[in-house]
């Protein structure tokens, strides 16, 4: 590999997209919410406690556009059970919903959004599963159309197969509920050799490298749970960008190849959260190079990087993850340790930066019996609003991404910034600056009602 030092965009160069993406920035803002349940396991009849914060999704922090925040309880079969609105104040609210008898037992989903947000995909909309258990009714069993081959799915890091060059695939395997699970496969060319192997590492997620021949097509063979699962790789095209990152501790580095002649040189762009962090540019020699970024010009979690070619066409595509440190750290202390019943609980809450230096907060707390029935939350506000708001898809315990900072944890976060990547804009709406139309206006001074008016006489 041959390494060059990078330079930054010259100002004709960078203005096409830096400047067209930073317009588009302007012209869709966009918020995240975060419901914040006092459990999320319940009897019929118990009352669901909720706090609802509306951020903005670029900076994390509180948003002052919505003044109403919709609260939605749905079935497996997606439709609506229950709905309500909470009055919100300076990107805060407090709401309730009392469970209904006549609800079967079962899993549902919570779902949080703005009115403003309806202009957007809905994968934006906050979701939290929550268990309801009625003892008066049968639960209802979902059906699912999932066929066993849809349980793998292959992701090429960079978004291409390229044959001649060493592609990095990544795979998750996962039941129709999205839930990971473990097992192992081979992957075989058309004369039935086999090229690779494969092992679930952590929540169904793994990688495996190869290399594909011209004229070849390649299947994989797993074995999932005692079930052959036989599915076919991506489409593998002869030309085109290969990408692939390697994690130092102080650095990443990002290995570009390319056959195709007519490119001479490769642009990187770096964006995280919406906000410019890094652009570059190098020339290719012999198809190959290299960018070397140091970890500190990155953003606090995730980081998108986006290959251009010579027309400023995005190529490859890849997502990073770095652990933040600048989260707000939280302590309880408690009077006691033991308390007998009816006893006056006196908690002392303390918050602070990473430095220590103590800073103002507002949170929310509930009080629950923790049991096999009662586990812990495992979706909060900081890894919602760090990681699973930013990604496509249920992320399965995405508390382990932040207790855990060891190498495993960090494998296992690139993993999943592999299988499960998400971009809050289309490059084709951002390259052609076109002016968004939104059809739903934001709701900054309280709720909007809509109607129509009709003639005294009642004809249209």
């Amino acid at each position: 590999m041959v390494m060059y030092s990078a330079n930054i965009f010259s100002q004709n160069q960078i203005s096409p997209i830096q400047q067209r993406f930073e317009i588009n920035n302007e012209n869709n803002y966009q918020e995240k919410v975060f419901i914040h349940t006092d459990k999320t396991v319940y009897s019929t009849g118990e009352i669901i406690w909720l706090k609802a914060y509306i951020t903005d999704a670029a900076t994390n922090m509180l948003s002052p556009l919505s003044k109403i925040c919709y609260v939605e309880i749905t079935g497996t079969d997606k439709k609506v059970l229950l709905q309500g609105k909470i009055d919100v104040d300076s990107g805060e609210g407090n709401g309730s919903f009392q469970i209904p008898s006549s609800i079967a037992s079962g899993n549902y989903m919570i779902r949080g959004y703005t009115n403003w947000m309806k202009n957007f995909d809905a994968q934006y909309y906050f979701e939290q599963p929550i268990t309801v258990i009625n003892p008066n009714k049968k639960p209802e069993f979902a059906k699912t159309d999932s066929l066993v081959s849809d349980y793998i799915q292959f992701f090429p890091e960079g978004g291409n197969l390229v044959t001649g060059f060493a592609n990095t695939v990544a795979f998750k395997l996962a039941d129709a509920y999205g839930k990971g699970l473990s097992g192992k496969g081979i992957i075989l060319s058309d004369k039935n050799d086999t090229v690779a192997y494969f092992n679930t590492f952590h929540f169904g997620m793994g990688t495996f490298s190869f290399t594909p021949l011209k004229g070849n097509i390649y299947r994989a063979v797993a074995t999932v749970e005692n079930n052959i699962i036989k599915k076919d790789l991506t489409a593998i095209t002869d030309s085109g960008w290969v990408l692939h990152l390697v994690d130092d501790s102080l650095t990443i580095t990002l290995n570009v190849s390319c056959n195709i002649r007519k490119e001479k040189q490769v642009f990187l762009f770096v964006q995280a959260r919406n906000v410019v962090k890094l652009a570059k540019e190098q020339p290719l020699q012999n198809g190959v190079t290299a960018f070397t970024i140091n970890k500190t010009d990155l953003g606090e979690g995730i980081s998108q990087l986006t290959l251009f070619n010579e027309e400023r066409q995005p190529v490859c595509e890849r997502l990073y993850f770095k652990r933040p440190q600048s989260m707000l750290q939280v302590k309880l202390n408690s009077d006691k340790q033991e308390f007998a019943l009816r006893q006056k609980v006196k908690i002392d809450v303390t918050s602070g930066n990473s430095n220590g230096n103590p800073v103002n907060a507002s949170m929310s707390a509930a009080v629950y019996l923790f049991d096999s029935l009662q586990p812990g939350q495992k979706i909060n506000i900081v890894n919602y609003t760090w990681l699973s708001s930013e990604l496509k898809g249920i992320i399965e315990s995405p508390d382990y991404y932040f207790k855990d900072s060891g190498a495993d944890a960090a494998r296992a976060a690139d993993d999943l910034m592999l299988t499960q990547g998400w971009r809050r804009f289309k490059w084709e709406d951002v390259l052609k600056n076109s002016k968004p139309a939104f059809t739903y206006i934001p709701e900054y001074e309280g709720h909007v009602i809509t109607g129509k008016l009709f003639p005294k006489s009642g004809t249209i």
